[in-house]
Parts: structure tokens; C-alpha cells; sequence
């Protein structure tokens, strides 16, 4: 439970570094996203073909310790990397 325990704490600090900060330390306003709820608050990075929403979350998990590959470039590759991880995981039971 601890590795899962340090793996969310990784990945939690993986993300919050990427947003950009008020003086204060609150995110900006956020705008809205392309989809019912979603929305844009600003962070470092650029967006490009080679650095999607899919490569930073590929890039998020690597961080946190779940190796996939960066250069990702669907939802589907990402979900398909991290189902082929976890078949080849034993069961961990709480």
C-alpha cells in the first residue's frame, strides 16, 4: 500500500507543478473547455502534435512510476499500455 501511497503523492506533485500559480499560490481563473463541464486553466508547457493531452498523461504516470511510452498520441494507446501493465501485474488485494 505504501508504493501505491508514494506513486499518488508523485503524481499529484507531477501535476500540480504544471499549472501556473497566482502570487498567492491559487490557480487562475479557468476558462472554459471543449466538453459539457471541461475547462483550461493555464500551465507550463506547450501544446504541439508531439505534446498532447495524451504524451502528458503518458508523462504524468511515467513520473508517478508506471513506465509508458511518451510519445503517445490517442486515449486508447495510453488506456491500451496501462491494461497491458496491469495483466502482467500480480493481484493486490487491499
Amino acid at each position: 500500500k505504501e508504493l501505491f501511497r508514494d506513486s499518488l503523492a508523485l503524481l499529484q506533485e507531477s501535476i500540480a507543478n504544471d499549472f501556473v500559480l497566482s502570487e498567492a499560490g491559487h490557480p487562475p481563473e479557468s476558462s472554459p473547455g471543449l466538453y459539457g463541464d471541461s475547462r483550461f486553466f493555464p500551465a507550463t508547457g506547450t501544446f504541439w502534435l508531439g505534446n498532447t493531452c495524451n504524451t502528458w498523461t503518458a508523462k504524468k504516470l511515467s513520473a508517478a512510476g508506471i513506465p509508458l511510452h511518451r510519445l503517445t498520441f490517442s486515449a486508447g494507446s495510453v488506456l491500451r499500455q496501462l491494461t497491458d501493465q496491469a495483466a502482467c501485474q500480480p493481484a493486490i488485494n487491499n
